[in-house]
């Protein structure tokens, strides 16, 4: 397996909550599997700390990446075509967490290759959205970390 460099993105990473956690989770993850995951958020604090202290570089500020991006792991509209914007020739897939959420809107790009949806509410607003097919949108649920959360008899 050839390492990648997997940039996510969120809109904020001040204080716990389901996407913040998601990003901090599958970003350690991903390190633990011998890939290299970066964070961009415009809004940094307590999880964007809680990640740094895994050793995972983030940063408010894109041009603070260095090194070729292989992918970037989209979240939230603005954040990920900004993403997009900054690494011209760098491929996204992006995952929608909610269905109502102004900030879960999927955005349309030629370059996003997948869309993935934690739910099925998410499955139909990204159809709805963007007019992609249920055959082409990923339904991946939420995980959760077995090391962390044991299993009980």
């Amino acid at each position: 397996m050839n390492p990648l460099t997997i940039l996510m993105t969120n809109t904020w990473l001040v204080q716990r909550g389901g996407s913040e956690l998601y990003v901090r989770d599958l970003a350690i993850a991903l390190k633990k599997k011998g890939h290299r995951p970066l964070v961009f958020s415009p809004q940094l604090g307590e999880v964007a700390d809680e990640i740094r202290l895994a050793g995972i570089e983030v940063s408010d500020q894109l041009s603070s990446f260095s090194g070729d991006i292989d992918l970037i792991h989209g979240q939230h509209h603005l954040e990920t075509l900004t993403a997009l914007m900054y690494f011209q020739n760098t491929p996204a897939i992006f995952i929608c967490h909610g269905a109502k959420p102004w900030e879960e809107q999927p955005p349309q790009f030629p370059r996003i290759a997948k869309y993935c949806a934690v739910d099925h509410a998410c499955v139909e607003r990204v159809m709805q959205e963007t007019g992609t097919g249920r055959d082409q949108i990923a339904e991946v649920l939420n995980f959760v970390d077995l090391e962390r959360f044991k299993l009980k008899p």
